[in-house]
């Protein structure tokens, strides 16, 4: 389980979140995972969901996060 996973600023266009993402993926088919489900920010400004769709990732579904302000 990765609960978050980011690049910082200053390292980014490194091509880190692919090569981390990939070992990601690779452990988990050798583990005998059938699927990987990954949920992401669909107003991202890091453009990050479309390196996830060239990672394989593809949308299914959308899920609404509801939350209480004080």
């Amino acid at each position: 389980y990765v609960a978050l996973i980011g690049v910082v600023r200053d390292y980014r266009g490194r091509r880190l979140a692919p090569a981390v993402i990939t070992a990601l993926l690779t452990a988990a088919r050798d583990a005998g995972l059938e699927k990987v489900n990954l949920d992401v920010d669909t107003e991202s400004p890091t453009g990050a969901n479309s390196l996830y769709g060239r990672l394989g990732f593809e949308a299914t579904d959308r899920e609404v996060a509801m939350v209480a302000r004080f």
